[in-house]
């Protein structure tokens, strides 16, 4: 008989296919010559090896040697070849390992390998001498293992930025340079082994610190859940920091088989959303299995696997299950109750977060555990690394009837161009409506933005453009607002009460609160929808960003792919390189849209026949 035990199922090949065996008996079924059963099935393997002879008692009965291996937070006890899983001394060992708390790490192809905090392998040589089970103990060969870290730090040492440099050479593009608490957070994942919590508040770059760290291990597969609006800004900060990567956003919940992906090359991104990663789960844990190499999963916005009980969880505990890395991203670990942090927590350490009840009932012992896990810094932290403001884009789909409304609303404005000619007018309207459409889907995109800032204790300035963005996120938040229909001492009596505290959120129209107001108490600028001029967006970024604020100022703005917001983005692109080139002295770039309001519609006008219809 032949016996071969791979990580999703166990498979025994009899020689004698006419052999009457009850295979029901051991747990197995019968596929031809071949007996299938689970992981679980060895007891049952080894009395069905008595009923078929004696051909395996040479595995039987084997002496193995258990290799434990000392990390600085870690502890791996690695039980050897494939041909031991079936050794009598391995089950006593798994035995062992399994009382002591220790996690399996089911996705190792030749090996069975069990991980625990550094401290328990004391505890496992104590049983180990006590069994008679031979061992052999070594300490880690990465140089870096042994750097300390800290939950609060934010510079990486020397050491680890030399060998950073090194390592990732090849593996991230040329032209990005990361702060260094962004670089400090790789190296805390890299102690952890990189299954970690990065919790740093919103605006840190919680993206690139998980690039970096996925940069550090160099993994040939690396599994990306997020929220839906954020697949494809994802995919834009993957393709700028990472040399040549295949990055497959993936849409719906068909059909698909990650595993052809697996090998197109080895920097292979598949990016799926929280909403339909359960339907997925199955065919990515078979990607992963294929895969010769390491293997990442990264869960962005994490908190959202808070409730246990949920599919998309139960989904994401398979995935961190089957992978050893796990990095999960999130600035609100906890959004009401302690006890929310505990499911993430213990997909991460199950030794150290065991039971649910334990962070409900004993949440300082909670808080010194999760710093053994988790790093997490606030934009005071870090402030003397930043510049005085920080504009960032995030990008969004549409999706659904919303995408008809605005492909709907940009083939008339076509249309109407060649009837009408250069008149502008005579196509505004279809403008506004195709505008609109983008606004409904941002509105939407906005919200989990704003909740993170909340949640993070700052405030944030919310600039709108049409009504329905501004009723929307007003009413979703009980926000103040500034808006053309409010006279001048309304709308100083709403600023004074954001400045004083009243409210975390203040929703203006740009039209009406770019101009004259002051709201420095907060350093989050939020543009869900975009004026025509950059210098609407520069004025109403000077609301916050001004003479006398002394704090580091975030601006971001919702960009939808494939829609009139990609021509707006590169207005305000270009004119920033063209004001930082005018400040160099070296003016190179090219065909700059004067910025007029005009001028500008009509170059997006131009614009968006050759990106939709093909015309020049």
């Amino acid at each position: 008989m032949n016996l071969q035990i791979d990580t999703a199922k166990l498979t025994v090949s009899v020689n004698d296919p006419f052999q009457l065996i009850n295979e029901s008996k051991f747990g197995l079924e019968r596929n031809g010559s071949v007996l299938v059963g689970k992981r679980n099935s060895i007891p049952e393997l080894l009395a069905l090896a008595t009923v078929l002879g004696q051909e395996i008692d040479k595995y039987v009965n084997a002496k193995i040697v258990v290799h434990v291996r000392r990390d600085p937070r870690t502890a791996i006890a690695d039980l050897g070849p494939r041909k031991m899983h079936v050794a009598k001394q391995t089950q006593d060992v798994i035995s062992i390992l399994r009382s002591l708390k220790w996690k399996y790490d089911a996705h190792q192809k030749d090996r069975i390998v069990y991980h625990a905090r550094s401290s328990a392998a004391d505890d496992l040589i104590s049983a180990l001498d006590e069994a008679g089970i031979a061992y052999k103990v070594t300490a880690s060969e990465d140089p870096t293992a042994n750097l300390p870290v800290d939950w609060r730090m934010t510079e990486p040492s020397s050491q680890f930025t030399e060998i950073f440099e090194k390592r990732t050479k090849d593996w991230l593009a040329d032209d990005v340079t990361p702060h260094p608490y962004q670089l400090a957070a790789a190296q805390f994942s890299h102690a952890m082994g990189h299954r970690c919590l990065i919790a740093d508040t919103m605006g840190l770059g919680k993206t690139i610190e998980a690039i970096l760290c996925a940069a550090m291990l160099r993994p040939k597969l690396t599994v990306i859940i997020c929220p839906g609006n954020v697949k494809y800004n994802w995919a834009n900060e993957i393709h700028k920091w990472v040399n040549d990567p295949f990055v497959m956003p993936v849409e719906g919940r068909g059909a698909l088989n990650p595993s052809a992906f697996v090998g197109i090359t080895d920097r292979t991104f598949l990016i799926y959303s929280w909403s339909i990663i359960a339907h997925h789960a199955d065919s990515i844990l078979d990607a992963i299995g294929a895969v010769d190499g390491e293997v990442l999963i990264i869960a962005d916005e994490a908190h959202k696997a808070k409730n246990p009980s949920a599919k998309r969880t139960k989904a994401l505990r398979k995935l961190t299950r089957s992978a050893k890395y796990f990095v999960a991203l999130t600035g609100t670990p906890v959004m009401n109750r302690p006890e929310e942090v505990w499911t993430v927590a213990n997909m991460i350490s199950p030794s150290d977060f065991p039971v649910q009840s334990w962070i409900q009932y004993y949440p300082r012992h909670a808080h010194k555990a999760l710093k053994n896990i988790m790093i997490r810094r606030t934009l005071d932290d870090v402030e003397v690394q930043l510049p005085e403001l920080t504009r960032r884009f995030i990008t969004t789909d549409l999706e659904g009837k919303i995408a008809e409304i605005y492909h709907e609303a940009v083939r008339h404005i076509v249309e109407q161009r060649a009837e009408s000619g250069r008149n502008i007018m005579s196509y505004l309207a279809q403008l506004t409506y195709a505008r609109m459409a983008v606004g409904k889907a941002k509105a939407e995109a906005a919200i989990p933005i704003i909740e993170e800032i909340v949640e993070s204790g700052e405030s944030v300035v919310v600039f709108t453009h049409f009504k329905e963005t501004m009723r929307r996120i007003v009413k979703r938040f009980g926000a103040l607002k500034v808006d053309g229909s409010m006279n001048a001492i309304q709308k100083q009596k709403a600023v004074d009460a954001f400045n004083n505290g009243a409210n975390k959120v203040i929703v203006a129209q740009i039209t009406s609160g770019s101009a004259g107001m002051n709201l420095q108490s907060a350093r989050h600028v939020l543009f869900v929808e975009l004026p025509w001029t950059a210098k609407d967006v520069e004025q109403a970024e000077a609301r916050v960003h001004r003479l006398g604020q002394s704090r580091h100022v975030i601006s971001t703005i919702l960009i939808v792919r494939d829609t009139i917001d990609e021509f707006m983005r590169s207005i305000l692109e270009r004119k920033r390189i063209v004001a930082d080139e005018t400040v160099d002295g070296e003016v190179t770039s090219k065909g700059f849209v004067d910025d007029v309001e005009e001028t500008v519609i009509e170059a997006l006008i131009q614009w968006l026949e050759g990106k939709h219809y093909g015309r020049d």
